[in-house]
């Protein structure tokens, strides 16, 4: 879950505040699912899971929940043994969207 949670906060550059949010609806979506990522349980029970959650919390949190459960699917299928992921095209993805930050003027959080 550490290596997710610094996918969030450098490869995604999502907030401090958001961070502890996405962690927890991940973490309480593995309880109810009670399997991990690479399994293939994990995508076919999403909608289930953000039914039920639906009953219990606001609509903006059932989407954060979604959006935090399908980026922890997202970064598991993309960081398996086997894929053409490496620190080469981690950089070279780094520096593609640095420009894409720059040319759009988008500046993080850090910038202020």
């Amino acid at each position: 879950m550490k290596a997710f949670e610094n996918y969030l906060r450098t490869g995604l550059c999502y907030s401090e505040k958001k961070i502890p949010y996405y962690l927890s609806w991940v973490n309480r979506y593995l309880r109810f699912c009670k399997c991990g990522p690479e399994s293939p349980a994990y995508q076919i029970r999403i909608p289930e899971f953000l039914s039920r959650l639906s009953t219990r919390v606001e609509d903006w949190q059932v989407q954060q929940a979604r959006e935090a459960v399908r980026l922890c699917l997202y970064y598991t299928q993309k960081s398996e043994p086997g894929t053409l992921r490496s620190k080469e095209t981690d950089a070279h993805w780094k520096a593609a969207v640095d420009k894409m930050k720059n040319l759009m003027g988008v500046k993080s959080p850090l910038d202020f």
